[in-house]
């Protein structure tokens, strides 16, 4: 059974209702996913089909409504798809000024087309690419998250709740218990098909852009000319107190080095080949098994890096607020492991060699 694209299509036009209804009968006589379109032609009703979880939304920003209103009530629909949705939204109008009502900027979720400009055909190409990701079956209603949050409520939260209940009068109750119900969540999504711990990969490691509004350990931070650093401050140093300072009278930030300008691998390309032995020595140090280097991948601005735990810098808040600019942050468990190998890496004691030979010499019967 062919898997079933759901777009909500908001317009008041027939002709361009059947255009939509004739491109997508040619689409679904010969694919792998059958779109299943639901057309509403007013305001009203769109906002009251918006709960059937939708896979994305084509609107038109000019309906036909019988109250007079300033703002677009296709303006209306997308505004409530941001506010309590999560889906794609591709505006598809005909009157381009009244695009300035909306202020989002353009991203992969949110499209602002012309009629004309752009054929129907493109529009829905772009959200089969996005449904073939997984986002829309990961985040919407129906979604993955969706179930892991009905396995927390009924198998861990049912058991605990007693304790919430007590605290109800608390105003931090909700964060408190939103925070723990993420833990559950983190838990649960760390795990693989078959139960255990899976790879991470390149995005999973940041926070773009950082959601902290200061600047916060594990921030990675780009100066002027062109130098990344991470900063690793220790946290509980690091809250703004109620007088609005911290208890960090300087940050402690540690240099970021890409792989080329270590000198051992700056020489080493691609054409190298695979069986390099330099090589072969960055592969085990991406696979952080040497102490003073942690390995971070390159995505999207992130160049990817090597922290060097010998590198590192003391500054003053104020001049790494004025000379450094925030790039993004490592997100957790990441940085729960930099920290950890940062301060084992700091807290090295080692001792002197001891005469292996004479001791083995004790210890063994003579010959």
């Amino acid at each position: 059974m062919n898997e079933k694209i759901e777009i909500l299509l908001v317009e008041d036009e027939d002709d361009q209702i059947q255009s939509f209804e004739d491109r997508i009968g040619l689409f679904n006589d010969d694919n792998e996913f059958k779109i299943v379109l639901t057309s509403q032609r007013s305001l009203k009703g769109a906002l009251e089909i918006l709960n059937k979880n939708f896979d994305a939304a084509i609107i038109d920003l000019k309906l036909s409504y019988e109250e007079p209103d300033k703002e677009s009530g296709g303006k209306k629909v997308i505004n409530e798809i941001l506010d309590n949705f999560r889906m794609p939204i591709f505006i598809y109008t005909a009157i381009p000024g009244l695009m300035v009502e909306i202020e989002r900027k353009q991203d992969i979720f949110f499209k602002k087309y012309v009629k004309g400009e752009v054929d129907i055909k493109t529009i829905i190409d772009e959200i089969i690419n996005i449904y073939k990701s997984g986002i829309t079956k990961i985040i919407g209603g129906r979604g993955l998250i969706e179930k892991r949050l009905n396995e927390i409520f009924w198998n861990h939260i049912s058991n605990t709740f007693d304790y919430w209940i007590e605290r109800s009068q608390s105003t931090l109750s909700e964060k408190i218990l939103l925070r723990y119900i993420s833990s559950y969540l983190t838990e649960y999504l760390d795990l693989s098909d078959s139960g255990e711990p899976g790879n991470y990969y390149a995005p999973e490691f940041y926070l773009i852009p950082p959601v902290k509004k200061e600047i916060f350990t594990g921030d990675i931070l780009k100066k002027k000319n062109e130098k990344y650093y991470i900063v690793l401050t220790p946290a509980c140093d690091m809250i703004i107190r109620e007088d609005k300072k911290r208890q960090a009278e300087y940050f402690t930030l540690v240099s970021l080095e890409k792989w080329n300008s270590i000198n051992k691998f700056s020489q080493l390309t691609k054409s190298t080949g695979k069986n390099n032995e330099t090589r072969k020595n960055l592969e085990r140090l991406m696979s952080n098994n040497k102490s003073r280097y942690h390995f971070l991948p390159r995505f999207k601005e992130i160049p990817g890096f090597f922290i060097d735990f010998q590198g590192i810098i003391i500054e003053k808040p104020g001049k790494v607020n004025s000379i450094y600019q925030r790039v993004a942050t490592v997100s957790m468990p990441i940085l729960k492991d930099i920290i950890a190998r940062f301060s084992q890496y700091y807290s090295r004691q080692g001792q002197p060699d001891l005469n292996i030979e004479e001791e083995l010499q004790s210890m063994l019967p003579d010959g």
